[in-house]
């Protein structure tokens, strides 16, 4: 007889919480800290910084849509955990004691095939492993440890770039990965069955059902794999989150450089960063909730709206940091797009069947977009001076997504 008392269920979130703490709030959101330094030092440009982005988010991609599945299946998510902790933690190693732009894209290798298995793909199936319902509200609880640790480390590491010197600031993030890599890895637990205990709210799924005890084919949703790439649904997702990853990311991976532009030290271009996450952690959870009862449709929705404020604002020639201030803290709430929903929307358009197989293709396009926003931006300021033609074509980019996840989400039919 399983347990109710669901106690793994909790630990093994924790461990999820803990990867974005430590792999989402400390490492990953706040490399952008080190673009000012690493680019005085190394003598190399701002483009040739954000390649470091680009190789780790196109390897990602990669590895989401090609080995994603078949790896976890294999090895399970425990071991995935520890192994792709300790190849961060080389990731960060290389970039240490990099003297050369080559040296920071051998960390990039590492680090993108690390952080392949320590995203909200990860999350996703974590969460549906342990929980049976309320996906978006578990993932955001997730992902919503990770923004409060952006709002803390981000002015800490900018202090720490200030004060001891960018290599030092790093680290010091090595021995707090590598700790939080073992934390991970003894908290999470496989599956629910190894430690006598269910899903948390299968029951209630059950006796909804009136098949108590009993997880049938005949209750899963949507279509197959391979019926997959014959809706609409499919393609329309696909496209709507590589925008969403181009879009949403980039603008906030730049927003450490835009606030250099406007006089901004490393310490007050971290507080920068901190009103993103901030707006981003409080934001998280009640979005989520609205997901679950509305639909990620909705989400995408007041995500597409926030931004597109934001780079409204962006576009002008202010003077001062309030606009600035402004701007970040609707990027935050823009930012629960690239957290929570992607998952959601693959079980919303496509359904259940085969959930573990599909949703790594969506999420992987995403990641795609993740890699190819910040060099795409930068190309804009590199070549014309300045992000306004950039920053005006994402405009029009996040209205036709909000528009097209409308019908993404509607649940595609096996055909008969």
């Amino acid at each position: 007889m399983a347990k109710t008392s669901h106690t793994r269920a909790f630990l093994s979130l924790g461990a999820l919480c803990i990867m974005y703490i430590i792999i989402t709030g400390l490492v990953f959101n706040t490399i952008t800290l080190y673009m000012e330094p690493m680019v005085g030092e190394l003598g190399i440009t701002r483009t040739e910084f954000m390649m470091t982005i680009t190789i780790l988010g196109i390897i990602s991609a990669v590895l989401t849509l090609f080995a994603f599945g078949p790896v976890v299946g294999k090895v399970g998510l425990k071991a995935t955990l520890l192994v792709s902790g300790l190849l961060i933690v080389v990731a960060l190693l290389c970039f240490a004691i990099a003297q050369a732009a080559w040296m920071l894209y051998v960390g990039a290798v590492f680090f993108g095939i690390g952080i392949t298995f320590l995203s909200v793909g990860t999350v996703s199936i974590g969460v549906n492993t342990w929980f049976a319902k309320r996906m978006s509200t578990m993932i955001s609880i997730c992902t919503t440890a990770g923004g409060v640790a952006g709002i803390l480390f981000a002015p800490i590491v900018g202090g720490w770039v200030a004060t001891l010197g960018w290599r030092s600031s790093l680290w010091v993030t090595i021995v707090i990965a590598l700790v939080g890599t073992v934390l991970m890895f003894l908290l999470y637990g496989n599956n629910p069955e190894k430690y006598g205990e269910t899903r948390m709210w299968s029951e209630q799924i059950d006796t909804a059902s009136g098949a108590e005890g009993e997880t049938s084919a005949a209750a899963e949703t949507g279509v197959g794999f391979k019926e997959m790439f014959k809706t609409p649904q499919f393609y329309i997702l696909c496209f709507a989150y590589l925008i969403i990853g181009i879009i949403f990311y980039s603008t906030m991976g730049n927003m450490a450089i835009l606030s250099a532009d406007h006089g901004l030290d490393s310490m007050q271009q971290g507080t920068v960063l901190s009103v993103i996450f901030a707006a981003t952690a409080i934001s998280m959870i009640p979005l989520g909730i609205l997901s679950d009862k509305f639909g990620t449709k909705i989400l995408i929705l007041i995500d597409v709206v926030a931004v597109i404020i934001a780079l409204a604002i962006l576009c002008t020639d202010f003077q001062g940091t309030t606009l600035l201030y402004v701007a970040a803290a609707l990027i935050g709430i823009g930012y629960t797009a690239v957290n929570i929903p992607c998952a959601v929307s693959v079980m919303e358009g496509l359904g259940s069947k085969e959930y573990g197989k599909k949703m790594p293709i969506v999420l992987g396009f995403m990641l795609a977009g993740v890699a190819l926003g910040n060099p795409l931006l930068q190309m804009f300021f590199d070549i014309g001076g300045s992000y306004t033609p950039g920053f005006i074509a994402y405009i029009v980019l996040a209205a036709i997504v909000a528009i097209i996840m409308f019908p993404g989400t509607k649940l595609a039919q096996p055909k008969a």
